[in-house]
């Protein structure tokens, strides 16, 4: 898992901030991230949700994953009684909140404050899929009959989560690449009717 250095203080706890995690998932994973907030998935949530899009460098952005509702506090956000936020601050405490933890969950992202944890931070990197795993599942989605742009969706119910092609990890590639191979043996012993 990789692991990003806690650097910011509120409310009595740790926690990395937005342009670190950023930082991080630009200059070592090597990957772009697009956020927005969607108002219309869920009526119970008025304040929409931040949803994450990430792709590898030049390459195709993912489905929307991991989304995080904007979940407004009251006037004395954190339980400090003598400073009043205005709707506007707590809304955007609550939306920087919610980039942080989508982007966190889409990349299965940590944080730390031990500096042991984090000493490889400029060399870790993410493995994604090996040019050999791609021409396993490319062969596979074709063997399927995946349409071009429904790659993710296919990839995505196999393995049970949300996932985009292009950043493949080599863990998720080999899985998907295990369950077609697994679903075929099954197929193959299965008794034929005739």
């Amino acid at each position: 898992m990789a692991v990003v250095k806690k650097n910011r203080k509120a409310y009595g706890y740790d926690y990395a901030d937005l342009p670190s995690i950023l930082l991080y998932v630009d200059e070592t994973l090597h990957l772009e991230v697009r956020q927005h907030v969607i108002y219309d998935v869920a009526p119970h949530f008025p304040y929409g949700c931040v949803v994450t899009s990430i792709r590898q460098k030049d390459g195709e952005w993912s489905d929307w994953l991991a989304p995080i509702p904007v979940l407004v506090g009251d006037e004395t956000e954190g339980g400090n009684q003598k400073r009043k936020n205005t709707l506007a601050q707590r809304y955007g405490s609550a939306e920087t909140y919610a980039r942080r933890y989508s982007l966190n969950t889409a990349l299965g992202l940590s944080s730390t404050d031990n500096d042991a944890q984090t000493s490889g931070f400029q060399k870790r990197s993410v493995k994604f899929m090996t040019d050999e795993q791609k021409t396993q599942i490319d062969r596979i989605l074709e063997d399927c009959k995946i349409p071009v742009g429904q790659e993710n969706g296919f990839i995505g119910n196999v393995l049970q989560t949300r996932v985009a092609y292009g950043t493949l990890t080599e863990y998720q590639a080999q899985r998907f690449i295990d369950a077609y191979q697994q679903h075929n043996d099954k197929v193959k012993e299965a008794p034929s009717e005739q």
